[in-house]
């Protein structure tokens, strides 16, 4: 029987920083009203027309921590990728993120859900693991906002 563990993590973030002070010139809010309910002060945006998108952000991220991880991306035997901003409703970012890792034997879906979704994601891995179905299991969660503010 696997044990679980978390061997690599990775995260990629655009460089375009969109600010509440950036907010307060196109909507009607302030720095503190925001700063109040939700403590964001800024947000990460990618830019219309930088050909970033939900996947390969993905791809980035999935790269970093495959190289801290220690491991080759053909090691990977499922990736689940979960976003409720695809670039392209079909096929999935998975799909895409599995195509650009250059691992076609892997399964890849994407689960339409955010937040709650990584817990239970987590979950799934472990009951997985624990009936050896599955060895290396790789979770993506990334949401873009395209073309909003830039």
């Amino acid at each position: 029987m696997y044990n679980s563990k978390i061997i690599g993590l990775g995260k990629f973030l655009p460089e375009n920083i969109v600010t509440n002070k950036d907010l307060e010139k196109t909507m009607e809010t302030s720095n503190e009203w925001i700063v109040e309910r939700t403590g964001i002060e800024e947000r990460r945006h990618i830019k219309k027309g930088d050909n970033e998108g939900t996947a390969s952000m993905g791809v980035k991220a999935a790269k970093i921590a495959i190289e801290r991880a220690k491991i080759k991306a053909q090691e990977i035997d499922l990736i689940l990728f979960a976003t409720l901003s695809p670039d392209y409703y079909f096929p999935g970012s998975g799909v895409l993120v599995q195509e650009a890792l250059d691992i076609p034997d892997c399964p890849a879906m994407d689960i339409r859900m955010h937040a709650q979704v990584l817990f239970m994601l987590f979950l799934l891995q472990i009951s997985l693991s624990k009936r050896e179905c599955i060895k290396m299991f790789w979770l993506l969660d990334r949401n873009t906002i395209q073309g909003g503010l830039t």
